[in-house]
């Protein structure tokens, strides 16, 4: 009998139908250096440093802005760039009326077990930026004609 389960244990791992033995998958939680985005279904400030972004009905991100911007407990309405659709680190800011933010980080909020998955706070408005990079292009070689 122990050597018929061993048996069937090693064609299950065989299969890929037991994962003990291996690593556990890649955190789903982790940073992000750019996210697409075709529009944003809202936001909520958390601090002057950080607030939730919703990318989708249900797909919120957390961004880190830098330098602190203070006005992110007060505004009701924000602006974030995006380079064809995407939010990128380091490039792409949050406006609040005249002031600018640089996007130092994208992560999904951490979630307690016991907690409510967040929602937009209500007349929270965010609109998306979208600037179309126009890709570098090389000088063309001046070209010489008979004399």
């Amino acid at each position: 009998m122990n050597v018929k389960k061993h048996l069937i244990l090693l064609m299950m791992s065989c299969c890929g139908l037991v994962w003990a033995d291996q690593p556990p998958p890649p955190d789903e939680g982790g940073q992000r250096t750019q996210i697409r985005a075709a529009q944003l279904y809202g936001w909520r400030p958390i601090d002057g440093e950080h607030l939730l972004l919703w990318t989708g009905k249900e797909e919120v991100w957390r961004l880190s802005v830098a330098p602190s911007c203070p006005s992110l407990n007060r505004a009701r309405n924000i602006v974030v760039t995006a380079d064809r659709r995407h939010i990128k680190v380091g490039r792409d800011r949050v406006q609040i009326d005249d002031q600018e933010c640089l996007i130092r980080e994208l992560a999904f909020p951490e979630v307690p077990d016991n907690k409510k998955r967040p929602v937009p706070k209500k007349g929270y408005v965010a609109t998306l930026s979208v600037v179309e990079s126009v890709p570098e292009t090389k000088p063309t070689p001046t070209q010489k004609g008979p004399k």
